[in-house]
């Protein structure tokens, strides 16, 4: 169990690339569906497929295989200057169980070494501790802040990772 009494992530549990096959297609339509019912309406199904049609937008989820259910997604827009983390989304299940964290490692590990720039940028509401406390863990510091960016007018805190070191564990 984690500290807030939730199952830790299973061992097996991998981080795959979204590559548009039928079940990955349905597991997308899960998580817009879920996202279209949350606090803050995110884009559709329609939108998200559209984005990742495109050459800079990039998805990777967290399962026990390229087939199986999703525990988790992350989209990223890839530029040449930096990686802007668009939307990182756990289904209420897996939470707190360490996918979020996973995901990002992932994210930053591939910015390193693969995308055109190591830097990952991205935009987080300041009400939402749980996320700002791990991308704080993780690395990242506020460089800028959004007014009313929210459709409800909350700010959002602009985050940036410098990439040049994964910060495997930190105390």
């Amino acid at each position: 169990m984690d500290r807030d009494g939730g199952e830790l992530l299973d061992a097996e549990v991998g981080i795959f690339p979204y590559a548009g096959t039928p079940e990955q297609g349905r597991q997308l339509s899960l998580c817009a569906a879920a996202w279209q019912e949350g606090q803050q309406p995110f884009w559709s199904l329609s939108e998200t497929q559209a984005m990742l049609a495109g050459d800079s937008c990039r998805a990777f989820f967290a399962a026990t295989s390229g087939h199986a259910q999703w525990h988790g997604v992350v989209l990223v827009e890839v530029t040449d200057e930096w990686s802007d983390l668009l939307y990182l989304y756990v289904p209420l299940a897996h939470r707190r169980t360490g996918v979020a964290r996973l995901l990002l490692l992932h994210l930053l590990e591939r910015a390193r070494g693969e995308l055109p720039s190591p830097a990952v940028i991205l935009e987080v509401r300041p009400s939402n501790l749980a996320a700002w406390g791990l991308y704080q863990n993780l690395g990242f510091v506020e460089v800028g802040r959004r007014k009313a960016y929210y459709s409800n007018g909350e700010d959002a805190l602009v985050l940036k990772h410098p990439g040049y070191e994964v910060p495997w564990v930190r105390r």
